[in-house]
């Protein structure tokens, strides 16, 4: 490897996927291309618990390598003396001095809310992708209390498909909250196919068993073939938390009361556009959807989606379901962590673990949340 120079980082040209330079020099400095051609200075590091961190520097014009590389020393300094550049968790007793504390006044903190089923929010949908749409998705459900998710894409075209795991490839790099994508379909079986436009479901190609090996990190492809659904883990999914109270069903089998494992269990929302501040009516795919009786329908009552945010999820499962406030969280936060595989560094109040937290109030209404420390 050859030093970083501002003749190599203008060479760098982009490629169909993200890649790194790294400097010959300065040990876990580097250069991120992204497709677009955007350039990103990164310092690669592991922590005192030996976990691997990648601090964003910032980008390439305005920033020069020179500036950057100062910056990326000046952080391995501080990595030197046990300190993590990435804000995370620490003990009380290794808190410096001179940093501002705060005292929240009551109320619970608690590990940040992770949803791996979100389709839109803030009056955007996924399925229209772009880093921007991702982008600000993530940001209308972030004041709701949701620090990590996952943009879902609904069955769609195969072009549709390869611009949303591009888009949300591209948008993981300087937003942490954005954890991976959830592509649900469009290899369904028809029969069983809700509020999925039937145009589009289809049998899997090899060319897109190819695209979605590509697509790194905390990929979520769900499947529904004609010789059952493929699931391996249980949803609290949205027609059960939407209505005011449990149907008679419910109610009589169960008391009242979830039945919920909580170890098993998660808390998504199936969020579409009109969720977080969004419109009570969009268009999904040129068919009308509105919110009926708090359902968002189609025209023809198929049900599509939610406008529900993880907040309102949790409270419904602790105040009309009977689920234990501490339960609840941990299908809010921990178990989704699990199951993508970030149970080591989400989904808990830890030494080491990043510090993404929701402050709630006796009601548990989000006061306040914060994505990696900010």
């Amino acid at each position: 490897m050859s030093k970083l120079t501002k003749k190599s980082v203008d060479d760098a040209n982009a490629l169909p996927k993200p890649y790194l330079l790294w400097d010959g020099e300065l040990r876990g400095f580097g250069l991120l291309v992204l497709p677009s051609g955007v350039k990103t200075y990164v310092f690669q590091y592991r922590n005192e618990a030996r976990r691997s961190r990648r601090l964003t520097i910032g980008r390439h014009r305005p920033l020069t390598v020179g500036q950057a590389r100062e910056i990326v020393r000046e952080a391995a300094v501080a990595v030197a003396k046990g300190n993590d550049p990435v804000v995370a968790v620490v003990r009380r007793a290794d808190v410096r001095a001179d940093l501002q504390q705060r005292d929240l006044a009551g109320g619970f903190l608690a590990s940040g809310f992770i949803d791996e089923q979100v389709n839109g929010g803030g009056a955007l949908l996924n399925a229209k992708p772009s880093v921007e749409n991702v982008k600000t998705i993530a940001q209308s459900h972030w004041c709701f209390g949701t620090t990590g998710l996952l943009p879902t894409l609904t069955t769609d075209t195969p072009e549709i498909m390869c611009a949303a795991i591009n888009a949300v490839r591209e948008a993981r790099f300087g937003n942490s909250a954005i954890l991976g994508i959830h592509i649900e379909g469009p290899f369904l079986d028809v029969v069983r196919k809700g509020v999925h436009a039937a145009l589009f479901i289809r049998s899997i190609t090899e060319e897109e068993i190819n695209n979605l090996a590509a697509a790194d990190r905390s990929f979520r492809c769900q499947f529904c073939p004609s010789t059952g659904r493929v699931e391996c883990w249980s949803h609290c999914v949205y027609p059960f938390v939407q209505r005011d109270e449990p149907d008679h069903r419910t109610r009589a089998r169960y008391g009242g009361r979830c039945p919920c494992r909580s170890d098993r269990f998660m808390l998504i929302t199936d969020a579409m556009s009109s969720a977080a501040g969004g419109p009570q009516r969009f268009e999904l795919q040129g068919r009308k959807v509105k919110v009926t009786e708090r359902k968002l329908q189609l025209d023809d009552g198929t049900l599509a989606g939610s406008n529900l945010t993880v907040d309102k999820v949790v409270r419904y499962a602790v105040h009309t379901l009977g689920v234990d406030f501490a339960k609840a969280l941990r299908m809010a936060s921990f178990n989704p962590a699990r199951y993508l595989k970030l149970d080591h560094e989400l989904g808990r109040i830890a030494p080491g673990y990043r510090a993404s937290l929701v402050h709630l109030d006796q009601n548990l209404k989000v006061l306040e949340t914060w994505v990696d420390g900010t």
